[in-house]
């Protein structure tokens, strides 16, 4: 059966996305594997590779979060990790 890496992510609202997407635009570099601006995220888990049939279940479970209310979130500091050879940016803890 075939496997997808799986996230758990809260996507960015606009008025967020596109200041991060003139950020990216600004710092221009290649090194770093972007997301385009419609997938920028907060990623809250990475639950690893899953298989195809399991994904409807685990979303399904997950469905149950979408009508938790909304919150501001805060972040600490920005960085640059590397991870697996990869560079990405972390907006640190919150």
């Amino acid at each position: 059966m075939t496997e997808k890496r799986i996230f758990v992510g809260i996507p960015s609202p606009d008025e967020l996305a596109q200041p991060l997407a003139a950020c990216r635009n600004a710092l221009h570099q290649p090194e770093l594997a972007w997301v385009s601006t419609e997938n920028l995220h907060i990623t809250l888990l990475f639950m690893g590779n899953i298989s195809c049939g399991e994904i409807d279940n685990i979303a399904g479970k997950l469905a149950s979060l979408v009508t938790f209310p909304s919150f501001c979130l805060c972040f600490s500091e920005v960085q640059v990790i590397k991870r697996g050879g990869k560079s990405q940016y972390d907006l640190g803890s919150f």
